[in-house]
């Protein structure tokens, strides 16, 4: 065998120069030199682990020059190698190691791999896992592996570093039985001992390789095993199978998580159908049939309806498609605002780009006198940040969502924010409460954005000014749902009439564009911008006539709910619906509701931990899995498709426990008349696709992102 190495250089310095060398058969052939000096890159070199072989001669093919393909059947076919730190299946025993390469390679019972196994002293080592050798031990295993198929090749480095003196006489004389045989015995090593019993010696020196020792016998002619060019790949998935009862506990607890994530969320499609049907029994009593209809604006894949009034405008066309539905029995606009944020304000206003500003407080007065003040600027129980002003319509029906009603006339506040004012809600009735409000005057576009996919997304915001309004508490509500659902706690709800009186009022209908020329628009220039300026432009905002970013509809009956939705998103816009009163129905169904949150909360979890488990921890022995089989001589393709069968194995087995769980847990809710489900085919489909996703498709994903 004749191998020529090119130069090897890392970051610009040759760790040794360009080198050639002959293998014969019949000898025990030593590499040595100093740690660092190429010994491990001539070994990565001649089993094609590295760019460094020019040239590889065997049998009058030169394999340098060969595809990876063919470079690995050349290693599966012609030969044996054990690394320092072997390499192992860490979930097999060395037995069952044994027995897969000899199904791997077809070979049936050898006395020789007997005669190896007692000359090595492995007996009472083949029921044990490599992570229980010590390394010694590990060397002796690897090498009887390397050996099974009988190799013309055997490649080792530093096959007697981890063995004492009596073990490291034993794995010689197997090497030095083994080259007498015809074979090529090749090794890189420290040790003095096996290299004095060496026939040849390599040594690295000064980046050269000298042949300081030849007592090359005759070239002993090749043994006649016949080699095999097949891999006998049908029974690999039994020793999958066996890996897993190695660390039984933990691959059990994986194959639970996994198989109750799938079950569980698949049963999640069939417990919303129940938990629906429950619920539509009473919502007659506590619905509300009102749906908000925006446009939002995709905030990094979300979209939710913004009440500080960043949304998408809606066009006249959109707004006539809607009143064109079936079943909407009024539409009207809306305006909701937090009042005490600053961007609402036009640029040209020296209080934007104030980083100091803070918003007057508001006040709660009794027959004129101010009895408290709220607000950013203060203290303790009285300091809020945000107060958000919504609309509602006068002539809607809102009795599900008042706790307690004062009189017709006048704003409705949040329980939440009813508290922050007096404990004791109660005693609002018969207050006024007094702020500044911010009427819209202009839709500003290009004063406000976000980042989204690392782009400046401009968006809509309304010009507004500061007028101070006076109304009284009509109202405390249930918490701060009023037709709609508000996720706010400091929530304030105002008759829409009183609010188009102040639009229209204070409205301005110019068209204007803006140019900043520095971030707080201390200059600026209006419609026109010097030839000179502007290319010192750093933003621009165009000003157009204010116009409503949100709409109330009200639906004929709870039942066409869904129809109505489902047509309102046709036209492209976006729907919240606040027509459950969630409090109310927490009360109701509050079993129910906890089943759904500690599910939810279940099933987060479980994904969570199964995600970290695969990615930090099935990775890393994949990857090994991977490596043992590259080292025998499979090339990626054959890897892949082991691979492949074994997730799909693994995931039709998840499947069949998933879909038992799942019927399981349908026995026991309907045995429990928590609702009533039907065994459904499209459940069993859906455990099939997510058993598939997490056993199969997602580690394969994992497996390419290598």
């Amino acid at each position: 065998m004749k191998l020529k190495i090119k130069n090897v250089i890392f970051d610009t310095y040759i760790v040794l120069k360009k080198t050639s060398f002959l293998l014969d058969t019949g000898n025990l052939v030593a590499l040595i030199g100093e740690s660092g000096s190429g010994k491990s890159t001539i070994i990565d070199s001649i089993t094609f682990e590295n760019e460094f072989l020019e040239s590889f001669v065997y049998q009058e093919k030169d394999y340098a020059k060969a595809t990876k393909e063919e470079q690995q059947s050349f290693i599966f076919e012609h030969m044996g190698i054990v690394h320092q730190q072997p390499e192992f299946l860490k979930d097999l025993t060395i037995k069952l190691h044994i027995e897969m390469i000899k199904e791997l390679y077809g070979i049936k019972e050898d006395e020789e791999i007997q005669d190896w196994i007692s000359s090595l002293e492995l007996k009472v080592l083949l029921e044990k896992y490599p992570d229980q050798l010590s390394g010694g031990e590990q060397i002796r295993c690897a090498l009887l592996l390397a050996l099974i198929h009988k190799p013309d090749i055997l490649i080792l480095d530093e096959p007697t570093s981890s063995l004492d003196e009596y073990h490291r006489d034993q794995v010689i004389q197997v090497l030095k039985e083994y080259a007498n045989q015809g074979n090529i015995v090749l090794y890189s090593t420290h040790d003095s001992h096996l290299i004095e019993k060496s026939d040849v010696v390599y040594e690295i020196k000064n980046q050269e390789l000298y042949q300081i020792k030849d007592d090359n016998k005759k070239e002993t002619e090749n043994n006649e095993t016949q080699h095999v060019t097949k891999k006998h790949l049908e029974g690999i998935n039994y020793y999958f199978r066996k890996m897993k009862k190695h660390q039984k506990l933990y691959h059990r607890i994986m194959a639970m998580l996994t198989i109750f994530c799938i079950g569980f969320t698949a049963f999640g499609f069939e417990f919303n159908n129940i938990a629906y049907a429950v619920q539509t029994q009473q919502m007659n009593d506590i619905a509300s049939n009102e749906l908000l209809v925006y446009k939002g604006v995709d905030r990094q894949g979300e979209k939710f309806y913004e009440f500080g009034g960043a949304n998408e405008l809606i066009t006249t066309e959109e707004i006539e498609k809607i009143k064109r539905i079936d079943h909407i029995k009024h539409f009207e606009w809306r305006y909701d605002t937090e009042i005490f944020n600053s961007a609402l304000l036009p640029v040209t206003d020296r209080r934007f780009s104030d980083a100091d500003y803070r918003a007057d407080p508001i006040e709660i007065q009794e027959n004129k006198s101010i009895i408290k003040k709220l607000g950013p600027k203060e203290k303790g129980n009285q300091k809020i940040d945000s107060l958000y002003v919504c609309s509602y319509i006068k002539d809607w029906n809102y009795d599900n969502d008042i706790k307690y009603k004062f009189q017709n006339d006048g704003v409705y506040i949040s329980m939440w924010f009813a508290q922050k004012i007096d404990s004791n809600v109660e005693n609002l009735k018969g207050k006024e409460i007094s702020f500044y409000y911010t009427v819209p005057t202009s839709d500003a576009y290009g004063k406000v954005w976000i980042t989204n996919d690392n782009e400046e997304m401009f968006l809509h915001l309304p010009n507004t000014t500061k007028v101070k309004i006076t109304l009284p508490i009509a109202g405390i509500l249930e918490y701060a749902n009023m037709g709609i659902t508000n996720d706010y706690q400091d929530v304030v709800y105002m008759d829409r009439d009183i609010i188009e009186k102040y639009i229209n009022q204070y409205k301005d209908d110019t068209v204007r564009t803006i140019y900043g020329m520095d971030t707080e628009y201390k200059k600026y220039y209006i419609n026109d911008c010097p030839d000179d300026e502007k290319d010192k432009v750093i933003h621009e905002v165009k000003e157009t006539p204010w116009a409503p970013t949100g709409y109330s509809v009200i639906v004929d009956d709870i039942s066409h709910m869904g129809d109505v939705i489902h047509a309102i998103n046709e036209i492209g816009l976006d729907v919240e619906n606040g027509y459950m009163n969630y409090g109310a129905m927490r009360q109701n169904t509050k079993d129910m509701q906890t089943a759904i949150r500690i599910g939810s909360v279940i099933l987060s979890v479980i994904i969570f931990l199964m995600y970290i488990v695969m990615k930090y921890n099935n990775r890393k022995a994949e990857q090994e899995i991977n490596d043992y089989f590259k080292n025998i001589g499979f090339h990626k393709k054959e890897i892949k498709k082991i691979k492949r069968k074994k997730y799909i194995e693994e995931s039709i087995f998840v499947a069949i426990l998933s879909v038992i769980i799942f019927t399981a847990l349908m026995f026991i809710l309907n045995a429990l008349h928590i609702g009533y489900t039907v065994y459904s085919l499209k459940m069993v489909v859906i455990i099939l696709c997510l058993s598939l996703i997490f056993e199969a498709i997602i580690p394969m994903l994992i497996e390419t992102k290598k």
